[in-house]
């Protein structure tokens, strides 16, 4: 959700735009791991059955089998990481309150969602009710906000009332305070 000082709300374009694009890798990343999984469980029971007819396991299936496990462990994380970005933005999203923030120095991470770069983003908050604090988040900045970014500048954010370290930038919020039009996506 967007706010503005004055405290309407509508849904956040740079959650709306990257949502699909963390469902998709957790759908896939999930998929990946029940592959993997599944393959690498009928090695161990190919290994297994070898081992209880007293006859040498095949290398093969030893190997698949390893490499199948340390695949579906790698994929889970990366599943578990989408879907905790996914569950934190949807939160932030649906229940955020709005509060201001100073922007720090920040850098892209390397990591893309729907065809948008993520930054390391630190800000200093300053909500309504209660003491400044520091938080460092992963979110975008929109195209036509990059070249106006500074550190110093101050931003329009959401934040969970529960947990103040789930934080993200409205930048539709911002863009007016920084004299810059609506977006136009």
């Amino acid at each position: 959700m967007t706010s503005d000082a004055s405290g309407s709300t509508q849904a956040l374009s740079d959650y709306e735009t990257a949502r699909s694009g963390l469902i998709a890798g957790v759908v896939l990343g999930g998929s990946a791991v029940m592959l993997f999984g599944v393959i690498a469980t009928v090695c161990a029971a190919d290994v297994g059955v070898a081992l209880l007819a007293g006859r040498a396991p095949m290398l093969t299936s030893a190997l698949v089998g390893v490499g199948c496990a340390l695949s579906a462990g790698m994929f889970g994380l990366l599943t578990l990481s989408s879907l905790r970005m996914l569950l934190l933005w949807r939160r932030v999203d649906a229940r955020g309150v709005v509060a201001w923030a100073t922007l720090g120095a920040c850098e892209r991470t390397g990591t893309r969602i729907n065809k948008r770069l993520l930054f390391r983003l630190p800000l200093e908050v300053t909500p309504a009710d209660g003491p400044p604090f520091s938080v460092t988040i992963r979110w975008f900045f929109p195209p036509d906000v990059r070249p106006h970014q500074r550190p110093g500048a101050r931003v329009v954010v959401r934040m969970d009332p529960e947990d103040r370290t789930a934080v993200l930038v409205d930048w539709d919020a911002t863009r007016p305070h920084w004299g810059l039009p609506p977006a136009s996506e």
